[in-house]
């Protein structure tokens, strides 16, 4: 049950690299524990909920970062120039 939990959401450390969050009904900001996914975190998925404020330049440390969706919030402000050192992002 374990393996079949976890297989495709962590890798083979056993960490997290994908988190899709997609239409929970999350509010509020983009909290900033995601840093603590910073060493393994491929692909956040956070889009259909109600997230507010401006997309947080911490996301700039998430440096594996492949995917990234934001879409379908209610984020404010532009996007950050920050954002463009993430090289891996597709």
């Amino acid at each position: 049950w374990f393996y079949t939990l976890t297989e495709g959401i962590c890798n083979s450390e056993g960490l997290i690299e994908q988190l899709d969050l997609r239409w929970n009904n999350l509010n509020g900001r983009v909290p900033r524990e995601l840093l603590l996914l910073s060493s393994s975190l491929v692909s956040l998925r956070l889009q259909g909920n109600s997230l507010t404020g401006s997309i947080p330049t911490f996301i700039r440390e998430l440096t594996n970062l492949q995917r990234l969706n934001l879409s379908e919030n209610l984020l404010t402000g532009t996007v950050s120039s920050e954002l463009g050192s993430l090289s891996a992002l597709t």
